[in-house]
């Protein structure tokens, strides 16, 4: 993924607007691109938290660089805070458990209208589908697919077609690339820190996903333990998604 978006910053030329959803302000992926070797470009951080929404609205959170701001900005509710056609690259990562199915759409049309004609959008997203699980995995994960695509209308499958509202959009040279990303021991460090990062979200998840699933966090906790056992015996793995797509050029 690092490369993947190294690939299309190198790409982006001086005098750049550049506008990252979605990305911490402290990722180093996004402070790179605003670093001096693009300081002729400029970039608007935002992450969508309705946490801020309120003062969000009309304040402008915070300048990292003088050519990086960042904003805190429920676009779910109020849209996004630009102009029409105003960033040659829109990019967006991480978001499958943030929209319902019908917010997607109506984000992609948000991304897709601050876009300059001939600019591009791209999205980073995972496939919450993981493949080769064992039994105890499997079932853990169905039901809390199950669960929530039925209390909060999610998908947890967005990333494998966020193609195709790209294309209802009417974006053109649309390209989508799946990555099979190993889930344990046995894809070796990767897949070791991907288990590792499931981990993290599993614990810091655990009392919403409780919840969700109508059990408490320590018997999510549980739960989760059956499917971390199992990794050891499986070859288990989790497809990640990088679409890309352009606005088409105005025909005069």
């Amino acid at each position: 993924m690092q490369q993947q978006h190294q690939q299309h910053a190198s790409s982006l030329s001086q005098d750049t607007s550049t506008l990252p959803i979605g990305c911490p302000t402290s990722d180093h992926s996004t402070l790179s691109l605003s670093d001096q070797t693009t300081s002729t470009s400029s970039f608007s951080g935002l992450g969508s938290s309705s946490t801020h929404s309120t003062i969000s609205q009309t304040i402008q959170s915070r300048s990292i660089f003088d050519n990086l701001d960042v904003y805190a900005f429920d676009v779910r509710e109020y849209g996004l805070p630009f102009e029409n056609d105003t960033f040659e690259f829109v990019m967006q990562r991480l978001s499958t458990p943030a929209y319902s199915s019908n917010q997607w759409k109506c984000v992609v049309g948000e991304l897709v209208r601050v876009t300059r004609p001939g600019g591009y959008l791209q999205f980073i997203e995972i496939d919450y589908n993981s493949q080769n699980l064992g039994p105890a995995g499997q079932a853990w994960q169905d039901k809390l697919c199950e669960v929530m695509a039925k209390t909060r209308k999610l998908d947890p499958h967005m990333a494998s077609h966020v193609d195709e509202v790209l294309e209802e959009y009417g974006l053109v040279n649309v390209e989508k690339k799946k990555i099979s990303m190993p889930l344990g021991p046995w894809g070796l460090d990767i897949g070791v820190l991907w288990q590792q990062n499931l981990e993290s979200f599993i614990e810091a998840s655990a009392p919403a996903l409780g919840m969700a699933l109508g059990i408490s966090a320590a018997e999510c906790k549980v739960l989760w333990q059956g499917y971390k056992d199992e990794l050891n015996f499986v070859k288990a793995f989790t497809n990640v998604y990088a679409v890309t797509g352009q606005k088409p050029h105005l025909v005069v």
